[in-house]
């Protein structure tokens, strides 16, 4: 028979240890993945639960503080969980956002805290979410690491994102064009009346709830009988002090900011840069429009308008010259014809994350920033 060498028996303890490390490396790397997917998971709901909010704070006027998951951040903090269910722990704000609790401050930072920083004083919704198994549990049961460790009860895994609002220092328009802030006071209100907005979108046929607000706004160099808007300047391409004019435009998208001033497009009709289709994908739909409030007072390519703020309105028609006409999907008619230059529309409340930064007057249009 042969003879065992010395160190063979030292070979397969060795094998031994080796394989309980790799299973334990295996279930750490298995088991810590889950937890990052999950962390990802409840950081996305909680990020969207807290949009949800700010957009009812805003557009609904309600700043739904429920924790539940019938409420406006457990909506939408289940629809971001592969196993749509997540438990919402805090719904609150900051720097004076209506009818929510003030923040806490945990003790304890995790990897998905909210970390951010706010726009100085722009009003903000924290969320905050944390692990809920489809049992009922709120702590993930390991995959593999109980192998080795049978009574480990599982982690619980949280995280917290933030939304901050206001009105925009600065925003992109797919519009190019801007309205003066006597058509937009005639027809919102100074201070701004909430019972002028039209109420928020999604808007469909027949829009029977939003027909009242509608509004013809001309071309600055229209004479119309609205809200005696006229022109201050005579000749199609001078920024005037009513009615609505162009802006300098890039493939028909203007940035426009309340700090700078902004050149025009001069002439009555729509820029070069915007294709009828490009207007015509706009219709019923909801889009930033800067409100201006002065200008430089020269004319042509050397005119320019100082931003006020910016609004939200809702494009129903135009009839801006040759092939650049739609009716209104309200009225079904042109707003305007001839030798006049003219869009539709209606002013509404809308949130909307642009990038852009915080620290306008709010005009009806507002934008989001997500931090933590």
């Amino acid at each position: 028979m042969p003879r065992l060498r010395g160190d063979d028996g030292a070979v397969a303890v060795l094998v031994a240890v080796l394989m309980v490390a790799l299973l334990g490396m295996g279930a750490l790397v298995v088991d810590v993945g889950a937890w990052y997917a999950e962390g990802r998971q409840l950081q996305n709901g909680a990020q969207a639960g807290a949009v949800a909010v700010v957009q009812g704070c805003v557009s609904a006027g309600n700043c739904d503080a429920s924790t539940a998951a019938t409420g406006r951040a457990g909506t939408f903090a289940d629809q971001n969980a592969n196993d749509t269910t997540t438990t919402v722990t805090e719904v609150c704000g900051g720097n004076g956002a209506p009818a929510l609790s003030p923040c806490s401050t945990p003790a304890q930072r995790t990897l998905y805290d909210c970390r951010g920083t706010p726009a100085a004083g722009a009003p903000y919704v924290q969320v905050r979410t944390k692990t809920r198994t489809s049992a009922g549990d709120d702590k993930m049961p390991p995959l593999l690491i109980r192998v080795l460790q049978p009574a480990d009860p599982g982690k619980t895994i949280t995280a917290c994102a933030r939304a901050a609002y206001g009105g925009p220092a600065s925003w992109t328009s797919k519009l190019p064009l801007t309205i003066s802030d006597c058509e937009y006071k005639a027809y919102v209100g100074a201070p701004p009346n909430p019972a002028n907005f039209a109420p928020p979108g999604p808007y469909a046929a027949p829009y029977s709830n939003v027909a009242a607000f509608e509004h013809v706004i001309y071309f600055h160099d229209t004479t119309e009988s609205g809200p005696g808007c006229g022109a201050s300047h005579s000749g199609s391409d001078s920024p005037i002090s009513g009615g609505f004019g162009w802006l300098d435009s890039s493939s028909c998208v203007a940035t426009s900011n309340t700090t700078g001033l902004f050149p025009t497009d001069p002439g009555a009709s729509a820029p070069s840069d915007c294709a009828d289709a490009q207007l015509r994908a706009m219709i019923g739909k909801t889009v930033p429009v800067p409100v201006y409030n002065g200008t430089n007072g020269l004319t042509g390519n050397n005119g320019g308008y100082y931003m006020r703020g910016g609004a939200a309105f809702v494009l129903t028609g135009y009839y801006l010259g040759g092939q650049y006409k739609e009716p209104s999907i309200i009225s079904s008619t042109l707003p305007c014809g001839q030798s006049q230059r003219c869009i539709s529309g209606f002013f509404t409340n809308d949130v909307t994350p642009l990038g852009g930064v915080i620290g306008g007057p709010s005009l009806g249009l507002t934008v989001m920033q997500i931090t933590g």
